[in-house]
């Protein structure tokens, strides 16, 4: 029976999987759960296999920001850890995670040692700060509707009962925080939305009925590579 690799670790070379994945140690989260908070301790290199995690932080006004996601096949950690500095802000699983985690030793350690792992985390980096970017500008200077039809398609995962469904596992409310606009004005495009077939309300959650008509609501300042960026789509 082959060795489990982490989704994070696929492209590097069967003898670097194996280097790594004999150092990481398994990791899972329900939905709601807090893997570290701002300002405190990140002790290892999270390594996203399955569910979504979101950073968000809680201004002394009440509010919360979120400042950025990490899913499947993807890491968090590696600014705090390749820098030795306290967590930038909560990270908080969105739904049921799994996956695994390298201890920031065996990280630093792995960065002199295992070929293409250095290379991998700086372009997993980059991809991840290039994202936050463009998260905070499209937040800046989109259109209500576009900053919302963008949220629902970065959120999105399939659904859990392996159906080629697209699921956004979060509350109206949250997807408040995520826009930056109001409840009535979220509450007012899902139902539009969903009246035009585009998506359906569940439970708590949103699910994307047609992802192009989302898609086709952003104007051409969006910068496509950020599109590209969203799995499952």
């Amino acid at each position: 029976m082959s060795q489990p690799v982490a989704r994070f670790l696929a492209s590097l070379p069967a003898p670097s999987q194996t280097a790594l994945m004999a150092l990481a140690e398994p990791w899972q989260a329900a939905a709601g759960d807090c893997l570290f908070r701002h300002q405190g301790p990140v002790a290892a290199l999270w390594m996203i296999d399955q569910g979504q995690i979101r950073f968000q932080l809680d201004t002394p006004g009440g509010r919360t920001i979120v400042t950025g996601l990490a899913s499947a096949g993807h890491c968090f950690g590696d600014i705090e850890i390749s820098e030795g500095l306290a967590a930038l802000a909560d990270a908080l699983a969105i739904s049921a995670c799994r996956g695994w985690r390298l201890p920031r030793a065996a990280v630093l350690q792995a960065m002199e040692q295992v070929p293409g792992f250095a290379r991998l985390l700086v372009t997993g980096l980059a991809r991840s700060l290039r994202l936050r970017h463009l998260l905070h500008l499209h937040t800046l200077l989109q259109p209500a509707d576009q900053r919302l039809a963008l949220a629902l398609l970065n959120l999105a995962q399939p659904a859990v009962d392996g159906s080629a469904r697209l699921v956004v596992p979060v509350t109206q409310d949250a997807l408040t925080e995520y826009t930056g606009t109001s409840r009535q004005f979220v509450s007012k495009h899902i139902s539009l939305w969903a009246e035009r077939g585009w998506i359906a309300t569940r439970y708590r959650s949103v699910e994307i009925l047609a992802p192009e008509r989302l898609r086709e609501l952003l104007d051409a300042s969006t910068d496509p590579i950020l599109l590209a960026m969203m799995a499952n789509r």
